[in-house]
């Protein structure tokens, strides 16, 4: 199987760890507000929700797309 990302041929079982990856990159979205909603009074610095929602894209982009190439409409059909 040949992608365009390069961690696709490094992954072992692409076909079903994707969704691993979806839902870490949605945890962290998640995280990201509900640290924005508990504005803890200056404890957790401004850019810690701006870090964790660009890892969360990236993870939720990448596992997406892992999706797209594996099982979804980009997978290479074998007859």
């Amino acid at each position: 199987m040949v992608g365009v990302a390069p961690t696709v041929n490094r992954w072992k079982t692409p076909e079903t760890t994707w969704l691993q990856v979806v839902v870490f990159g949605l945890t962290c979205l998640v995280l990201t507000r509900v640290i924005r909603w508990g504005d803890t009074g200056g404890v957790i610095p401004e850019p810690t929700g701006l870090l964790l929602a660009l890892i969360g894209f990236f993870a939720l982009m990448n596992g997406l797309y892992v999706w797209l190439i594996t099982n979804g409409p980009l997978a290479d059909e074998e007859e």
